[in-house]
């Protein structure tokens, strides 16, 4: 026992970080048995990194997914590397030290892997402890009585050997983090611990770290991706701003069906029907067979406020749609969109006890001579849009 407190005070951040991962890895485990969840959701709820919460401001979670892993073989590979390097350096560095180094790790690979997509695991930051004793070890007589020079060998190939791992998609592994923490432990060790020539390099790198700053925004605030604005659309308190999401959305990736449908929902709430019918129609066109955007247009279409706005938003169609107008024009029920005159109705009249009861019928209501003569005849309704009916303006991307 005493012999367990004495290496807990020698080494007590990588006691600490061993702790912590098994902990998380236990408490995601507790957490699917407990409630109807996946195991992403449960890592998720303790900290792990999720592209919609990392846009909704989350930016710690960048660090917190590191301690969690995706399994028990997963956490044994990354504690036993841990417990062998961290060990070593935190008794050379001083626990402060290597608690800075630790962190700068985990930031650098956990940055650098999140602008390709979220992972999970401690094993960037172990990559960059390989590579402050890739670098430090020629100069320091200490780390080589402890490390050969095969080890650090054995550890470069397993991170090429991932490589092909990936490629071939039979092992998910986070390339990108272990690259990045490699060459940044390898800057730290040639920078701190190097030549003199290359230790006056020391303000130059320690300055460099403010460059995390902007990466930490852009993780948070990607602008070029249409996902991110049509997120920040959904959960936008103001149509104003709603909009201005959605459009971006669609200037960024208009191959997303969403934001299209979204931004004339937008207009709808307002009450500007043109713009409505405007952004639903040329979504359509991007998107044929989106059966939620074909429903939305019929919706506007037999709301539209007057007739004027009605072939006003059917010459549009035309225009956008060119030859195959008139189909879509049939698509969206566009002739069956005002009701026939009423017919006539029957009111009961209440008359004294006893008496027989007389129904009296009421004059139907009747429009204008003219404006009768406007209305078309109702057409029989389409069935279903079907993309693979050749020649059919339903032909395209299925939602």
């Amino acid at each position: 026992m005493f012999h367990l407190y004495s290496l807990f005070r020698a080494v007590p951040v990588t006691w600490l970080m061993l702790f912590a991962a098994g902990l998380l890895l236990g408490a995601d485990n507790a957490l699917i048995l407990k409630f109807p969840i996946t195991f992403h959701e449960a890592q998720t709820l303790l900290g792990a990194e999720d592209q919609w919460n990392l846009w909704d401001g989350a930016w710690w979670t960048v660090l917190t997914t590191g301690f969690h892993h995706g399994g028990i073989v997963h956490l044994l590979c990354n504690a036993s590397a841990l417990w062998f390097l961290g060990r070593l350096l935190e008794t050379r560095l001083g626990s402060w030290r290597y608690v800075l180094f630790s962190l700068g790790g985990l930031t650098v690979s956990g940055v650098a892997q999140s602008f390709w997509g979220p992972y999970v695991g401690l094993s960037g930051m172990l990559c960059a402890h390989l590579g402050l004793v890739w670098a430090w070890r020629s100069s320091d007589p200490w780390l080589q009585k402890y490390i050969q020079h095969e080890q650090i060998q054995w550890g470069l190939g397993f991170i090429l050997l991932c490589l092909p791992l990936t490629w071939f998609h039979i092992l998910p592994v986070g390339n990108v983090s272990h690259f990045s923490g490699l060459i940044y432990g390898y800057l730290i060790g040639a920078v701190y611990f190097g030549s003199t020539r290359v230790r006056v390099w020391k303000p130059v790198f320690l300055a460099a770290h403010a460059f995390l700053i902007p990466c930490f925004y852009f993780l948070v605030h990607p602008v070029w991706n249409g996902n991110y604005h049509w997120r920040r659309g959904d959960v936008a308190q103001t149509p104003e701003e709603r909009m201005k999401h959605f459009r971006n959305a669609i200037y960024w990736n208009p191959s997303l069906d969403g934001p299209w449908l979204n931004l004339a929902a937008a207009y709808y709430e307002v009450g500007n029907f043109r713009a409505a019918w405007e952004w639903i129609v040329r979504g359509l066109q991007q998107h044929p067979s989106f059966p939620k955007a074909i429903n939305l247009a019929r919706k506007l279409w037999t709301e539209m406020p007057n007739r004027a706005e009605q072939e006003g938003a059917r010459q549009r169609l035309r225009e956008i749609f060119g030859e195959d107008a008139a189909n879509w024009e049939q698509t969206l029920n566009m002739d069956e969109a005002i009701p026939p005159p009423q017919r006539a109705k029957f009111k009961r009249i209440v008359v004294p006890e006893g008496a027989e009861p007389v129904e009296v019928t009421l004059p139907p209501f009747t429009l204008p001579r003219r404006a009768l003569d406007e209305i078309p005849q109702p057409n029989e309704k389409l069935p279903a849009p079907n993309p693979k009916t050749p020649g059919s303006a339903e032909e395209g991307r299925a939602a």
